[in-house]
């Protein structure tokens, strides 16, 4: 099988830009200690309740090679042990997806279901639309969706659409749906027990809600997509979108990988454990926080399994391991970029006298 020169992950004027927005960030964030007093907000007992009140700290200001070396400090804060897994996550994910597409398994499988759906494009769009707003208004799951972008980016260049149409279907639907949550047991569950509300009571007027977002989403992605079909010039993604194509192996055919059938099947399977996992997290505390975790093996067993069905040897796979690992590496930078500014906030304890100065504005105003 021919190697592809895929670009990388994240091109570098995008790249560049990134960093330069997120450490403008840092340096906001950190220098935010020098001029925003510290607070914190302490529980007390009132009337039987433990209630939480604001409280001014002595000032803590960061010192400006804190603020330097945050992207790698970030990892000793309360947040550390998240921002790791999240970060294997992504790598072990990249691996794993590279295995799949280098070995011809993806895009041959991708293409047949493309081909599927090559005259029902807006039944395919309002369908997974729908299914992922669902997903986000009932489960709450955000960053989980994260590998589901690698499948529609190139679902979406086979119908004639862009990289942002291949985002937003998953992602884009999930965070609008997450925001309408109708009975999401992390947002409305928590909020009506913290308020002594009985559980998920104003179902109807969260449900007219989400119904309306539903809408504004599909209406707005249905304008989008006739849109770059009409001139793929539009997309702001064009040029980007055309070098991918190019060097991507979306020629191969389904009959070309070995054991089509199967694979197909064990990709099903590794999918309905991925959900089993996401659903089980919404009922058991102890799965939720080891999502993460055990999705991330999945996605591991999953790419090193279609390795082997697809017969392209444990070296070959190995290698288009690696160069996963390595595409997405770039991610990293940017991770711990953006986990440091709030690591900024965490150690300068501004954000709790943020939090009560908006409030305060907030009930002047009322």
């Amino acid at each position: 099988m021919t190697e592809s020169n895929e670009p990388s992950l994240i091109e570098g004027k995008v790249f560049l830009t990134t960093i330069l927005f997120l450490g403008a960030l840092i340096f906001v964030a950190g220098f935010a200690s020098y001029y925003i007093p510290a607070g914190t907000f302490e529980e007390v007992a009132k009337q039987g309740k433990q209630i939480k009140v604001y409280k001014a700290a002595q000032a803590t200001p960061i010192p400006i090679w804190k603020i330097a070396l945050s992207p790698i400090l970030c990892l000793t804060g309360k947040n550390g042990p998240k921002i790791i897994v999240l970060i294997l996550f992504i790598l072990l994910i990249g691996g794993s997806f590279s295995i799949m597409n280098k070995s011809g398994a993806l895009p041959a499988i991708l293409a047949k279901f493309a081909t599927q759906f090559a005259d029902k494009k807006t039944l395919f769009l309002c369908m997974n639309v729908g299914v992922f707003m669902l997903l986000g208004a009932s489960l709450g799951i955000m960053e989980e969706i994260v590998p589901m972008i690698l499948f529609f980016v190139p679902i979406a260049y086979r119908m004639g659409w862009d990289s942002v149409t291949g985002l937003a279907i998953p992602f884009l639907s999930a965070g609008f749906g997450f925001a309408a949550a109708m009975f999401n047991p992390f947002t409305v569950g928590t909020a009506q027990k913290l308020a002594e509300l009985p559980l998920f009571s104003g179902l109807w007027l969260r449900a007219l809600f989400f119904a309306i977002t539903l809408l504004m989403v599909l209406g707005y992605l249905l304008y989008y997509t006739r849109k770059i079909e009409k001139d793929p010039t539009k997309s702001p993604t064009y040029e980007l979108d055309q070098k991918r194509k190019l060097q991507s192996t979306e020629g191969q055919d389904i009959e070309e990988v070995a054991n089509p059938g199967k694979i197909t099947v064990y990709l099903l399977v590794c999918f309905a454990l991925v959900a089993g996992v996401v659903f089980g997290g919404t009922q058991i505390s102890i799965l939720q926080e080891l999502a993460f975790p055990i999705i991330a093996l999945i996605f591991l067993i999953m790419g090193f399994g279609v390795g082997l069905l697809a017969q392209i040897g444990i070296g070959q796979t190995f290698k288009h391991f690696l160069k996963g690992l390595a595409d997405f590496a770039p991610a990293i930078v940017l991770i711990l970029m953006a986990a440091s500014v709030g690591y900024m906030i965490e150690i300068g304890n501004v954000m709790p006298t943020i939090l009560h100065k908006t409030s305060q504005y907030v009930g002047g105003m009322g």
